[in-house]
């Protein structure tokens, strides 16, 4: 998993870290009609959704940045905050990003193809 930074800044407050899971339940909300479900934007649209959580909250900083996987494919794109990895799924934000749903997702998808695979 690789991370994205692009510039220095202050440490995020407490009230920016609320300040992005508002941000990112507002634009759930705006977005919801053009591309679905928190889980659709995660499997289709998570590198626009996390660039635009990004714009909102003011652009790209050294403790607020893009990441991503290049484990699965298509890669699966989130925003860390001051150690925090958020997605829409996860609005709230994670320790680590395997707690992120897409991974739990991908890692059950993974277990029931080699589970079929001993079938045959």
């Amino acid at each position: 998993m690789k991370d994205v930074k692009i510039r220095d800044s202050k440490q995020l407050t407490r009230a920016n870290r609320m300040s992005i899971t508002e941000k990112i339940l507002t634009i759930l909300e705006e977005v919801r009609s053009t591309l679905g479900s928190p889980v659709e934007i995660n499997d289709q649209y998570c590198f626009v959704f996390s660039a635009i959580v990004i714009e909102r909250m003011g652009g790209a900083t050294e403790n607020l940045y893009e990441s991503f996987s290049e484990e699965c494919f298509p890669a699966h794109f989130w925003i860390t905050c001051n150690g925090l990895h958020y997605d829409a799924e996860c609005p709230r934000g994670v320790e680590t990003p395997g707690e992120l749903p897409f991974f739990h997702r991908l890692r059950l998808k993974r277990k029931r193809s080699l589970q079929d695979r001993e079938k045959v």
